[in-house]
């Protein structure tokens, strides 16, 4: 596949890929990985809160976490298959919004 990269910025790379309209940012594993934990800690202070504008944003933190949880598990498994070290520690699976999302009354 040929990519085009469009800006070389540390930590927000610019690529355009074939077939796809709009280019996209490449970041960092460790960076994802560190906004998923930080976003995590958002969701977990605000689930001791009540009111329905909680659960509202509390719905829109779950479904960023899924999306961030998703990459991040293609992430690990593209560096294993590759023989590549995960450049954090613990896996994707270790911290799982899986329970949460299971626990949910949708």
């Amino acid at each position: 596949m040929q990519v085009e990269i469009l800006s070389n910025q540390s930590n927000s790379v610019i690529a355009a890929t074939p077939g796809r309209h709009f280019p996209g940012i490449l970041l960092q594993g460790d960076t994802i990985s560190n906004v998923f934990d930080d976003l995590k800690r958002v969701y977990d202070f605000i689930s001791q809160q009540s009111g329905e504008e909680v659960e509202d944003a509390k719905y829109n933190i779950l479904s960023i976490l899924e999306l961030l949880e998703d990459n991040l598990r293609h992430y690990e498994y593209a560096l294993t298959k590759h023989d590549r070290e995960l450049p954090y520690h613990p896996s994707i699976e270790q911290r799982s919004i899986e329970k949460i999302l299971d626990s949910l009354e949708l």
